[in-house]
C-alpha cells in the first residue's frame, strides 16, 4: 500500500489544505487531523502543510511495507526508516529537460539517495506526528518520549527566546538524527594542484601529491607507517 499527499479545497470557504490518501483514495484519518491542526490551530502555512503531507505519506508507505505501527514506532524502527531513506531514491519523476529525475530503483548507487538535510526534515516531521498522536491518546506517551531526550545547551543561539524558563537552557533532541554538512570541504583547483606538484623538490614528493589528488586518500592511508620522512630521488 502506498500513500500520497493530496491537495484539498474546503467546501465552506474554499480554503486550500493538504491531506494523505492511499491507493484507493481513502483518506488517512489521523494524518488528516494532524495536518488540519497544523493549519487551523498552529497557524502553519499551506506550503508547510504540503511539505509535511508529502513526508508523512512517505513514512506511512514505508511503515505499511515494513509492518510497523505508524503511530507508535520504536527507536530502532525509526532508525531503519532513516537508513531506508538514505538508500531509496525519491519516487518523484519531475518533468523538464534540466530537472532532476529519480534514479533507477534497480541500480544500487554508492552515494546516498537523499542528502542528510532532507533525511533530517523527514525524521522531524515523523517525530512531530508521533508526538501529536501521543497527545491525542492514539499511542502511549512513553512512545514519543523515547524518540527524544532532554539536553543542556552549551551555547545559546542569538535571538533564541527562552520564554519563562530560568537557569541553564534545555532543549529536546531527537534520538535518531543525521548530521548535516554545513559547508562542503574546500578543494584545490587544477591550477593549484599543478603549482603544488611543480613545487615538489623530488620525485617522491611529486608522486605523493599526485597520488593523493588522484585517489582522495589521506597521507596516513597512502603512505602508511613505513613512508620515509625525508625526501630522496
Amino acid at each position: 500500500m502506498e500513500f500520497w499527499a493530496q491537495r484539498t479545497v474546503s467546501p465552506v470557504d474554499s480554503r486550500i489544505g493538504w491531506t494523505v490518501v492511499d491507493d484507493a483514495y481513502v483518506e488517512h484519518e489521523r494524518a488528516a487531523i494532524w495536518l488540519r491542526v497544523l493549519l487551523d490551530a498552529q497557524g502553519r502555512s499551506v506550503g508547510t502543510a504540503q511539505t509535511y503531507a508529502g513526508r508523512l505519506a512517505l513514512y506511512l508507505t514505508w511503515a505499511a511495507a515494513a509492518g510497523v505501527d505508524p503511530v507508535a514506532p520504536a527507536v530502532d524502527e525509526l532508525a531503519r526508516f532513516a537508513r531506508w531513506l538514505e538508500r531509496t531514491p525519491s519516487r518523484k519523476h519531475r518533468s523538464g529537460r534540466h530537472r532532476r529525475r529519480a534514479a533507477d530503483p534497480g541500480v544500487v548507487a554508492l552515494a546516498p539517495a537523499r542528502a542528510p538535510g532532507t533525511v533530517e526534515g523527514i525524521l522531524a516531521a515523523v517525530v512531530e506526528f508521533v508526538r501529536f498522536c501521543a497527545s491525542r491518546g492514539w499511542c502511549e506517551p512513553a512512545v514519543a518520549q523515547r524518540l527524544s531526550f532532554r539536553t543542556d545547551l552549551a551555547f545559546v543561539p542569538s535571538g533564541w527566546d527562552r520564554g519563562e524558563r530560568r537557569g541553564r537552557p534545555v532543549v529536546d533532541r531527537r534520538v535518531v538524527r543525521r548530521r548535516r554538512v554545513q559547508r562542503p570541504p574546500e578543494t584545490l583547483s587544477c591550477d593549484q594542484v599543478g603549482a603544488l606538484v611543480d613545487a615538489c623538490a623530488n620525485r617522491r614528493d611529486r608522486f605523493v601529491v599526485e597520488a593523493l589528488y588522484a585517489t582522495g586518500l589521506r597521507v596516513a592511508e597512502l603512505c602508511g607507517r613505513g613512508c620515509p620522512a625525508g625526501g630522496g630521488s
